[in-house]
């Protein structure tokens, strides 16, 4: 009994999160991180007491938590108080910030990170969302419990994209019409973002939303295999008849929907990296024989897709990418130059994680009137925050990650997993290629989006094909 319970707090609580932080203005204000952070903690804290209740301790071994953990450790480090001496030799650029400010006076405490309260937020921000994966990967081990978290995905994304375009029909300068945005802060009235404040931000939850609902659309194709031997058109016919029929329709509506919306959010970041996903996904499909015959319903979404771009507003697409050119707009090579400087003078531990705020008006060579709190750059802004060792330490996970998932979804015959695997990672391409030219994984609802893609594309990969897992949903 007590199990059941746990099980409920556990996989509601996950679908609690996917809803809300979206919803939470892409939860970036304070009263929305605390609660993502609770719900977080509270998962885990289930997961505890239900592997006490049933009196065993059952954790998947993977050297990925022993790679979280390095990086744990170095983030504590950045906030341990250290001799002077051993900042000048760890840090010699922050060393010399605390000397001008502090004179002599070695007695006051010297951190590597130049302000540990911004690197205690963040690290309490990276404990939820190591939480979600470990509890996620351990708990979500059957079909049916992977396939209500794509759902719960796929559906939030679907109501993002409808919510986004009824709002900006309908603006009137507050976000869900009640919430007020100061001026300067919302994206321009050109551009579609949903419950978020930047249009970019509401495209990186699309491009990721987006494989997860083609993968499982592909699954769902894979019934019409029982028809082969049949003319197209009975073959159609027989489909329309099932009960997946339904699903299958509802799926490709809202692909559909979901990549018009990414298009018309002129996010060029969003369109590339939905773009690169949509190639890696094709790419893994062509790979696979058993799939590769499903590629014909993808060709004719995505020819509407197309159209509807075409006819709905292609032009002013164009107009977004011939701006990246101009010169009186903000240009972000200046601010990744300027934070060359900054991994320069930091280059081994970096500036603290989540400082590159209070680090960057000192570097700031143009656009002095733009204040900017991230590099416009994840994987720049992960080198100031955490130097060349954080950079090494996320490197290698993403490797780690990659190439078990990889490597076990290629021995994998089960068309779910097959499936779901494939939109995995073809979402974590997705965010990964946008991370070049935006922040996206500094807004916690899109790292929370990608931390359970990630965890149930792992967990996909590595369940047992036995009775359970393949019972139908």
């Amino acid at each position: 009994m007590a199990a059941k319970y746990f099980d409920a707090v556990i996989e509601k609580g996950i679908a609690f999160i996917l809803i809300f932080t979206p919803l939470a203005i892409g939860t970036v204000q304070q009263w929305s991180i605390a609660i993502m952070e609770i719900a977080s903690f509270i998962i885990l804290c289930a997961w505890i007491l239900k592997m006490a209740s049933d009196g065993k301790v059952v954790v998947l071994k993977t050297p990925l938590f022993g790679i979280l953990a390095a990086l744990f450790l170095l983030i504590v480090f950045q906030i341990l108080p250290l001799p002077e001496r051993l900042m000048a030799f760890l840090s010699p650029s922050a060393n010399n910030m605390y000397s001008a400010f502090l004179g002599d006076d070695v007695t006051m405490s010297r951190t590597i990170s130049i302000y540990s309260g911004a690197t205690r937020e963040e690290l309490f921000k990276l404990l939820s969302y190591v939480a979600v994966f470990i509890v996620v990967v351990n708990h979500f081990r059957t079909k049916v419990q992977i396939s209500r978290v794509v759902l719960t995905i796929i559906y939030m994304g679907c109501f993002l994209a409808v919510f986004a375009v009824i709002q900006k029909m309908t603006w009137n300068g507050r976000l869900y019409w009640f919430y007020p945005v100061g001026k300067g802060l919302h994206s321009d009235m050109t551009y579609i973002w949903g419950p978020y404040i930047n249009h970019n931000h509401f495209a990186g939850y699309m491009e990721m939303a987006i494989p997860i609902g083609l993968g499982f659309l592909l699954y769902k194709l894979s019934g019409i295999n029982s028809l082969h031997g049949l003319p197209v058109s009975r073959r159609i016919a027989r489909y329309l008849d099932r009960k997946d029929s339904v699903y299958v329709m509802f799926l490709c509506l809202a692909v559909l929907i979901m990549s018009v919306v990414l298009f018309m959010s002129l996010s060029r970041g969003g369109i590339i990296g939905f773009t690169a996903s949509v190639l890696f996904f094709s790419w893994m499909i062509r790979t696979r024989p058993s799939l590769r015959k499903k590629t014909g319903v993808f060709a004719l979404l995505g020819i509407i897709t197309l159209i509807i771009v075409l006819l709905s507003g292609w032009g002013r697409i164009e107009e977004r990418f011939q701006e990246a050119g101009e010169v009186e707009k903000m240009n972000r090579i200046d601010i990744w130059s300027d934070t060359i400087n900054i991994v320069m003078d930091f280059p081994l531990l970096g500036t603290g994680l989540g400082t590159f705020k209070n680090i960057y008006p000192q570097y700031q060579s143009d656009n002095s009137r733009f204040l900017f709190d991230h590099a416009e750059n994840d994987y720049l802004e992960i080198v100031t925050d955490m130097g060349i060792a954080g950079f090494i330490i996320i490197i290698g996970m993403v490797s780690v990650f990659s190439h078990s998932v990889i490597k076990a979804w290629r021995k994998r015959h089960d068309n779910f997993i097959k499936c779901i695997v494939t939109a995995g990672m073809s979402s974590c391409v997705a965010i990964a290629v946008h991370s070049f030219t935006d922040f996206n994984l500094r807004i916690p609802a899109n790292m929370m989006l990608l931390t359970v893609i990630a965890a149930i594309t792992y967990s996909s990969v590595l369940i047992p094909t036995d009775k359970k897992y393949s019972d139908a949903i």
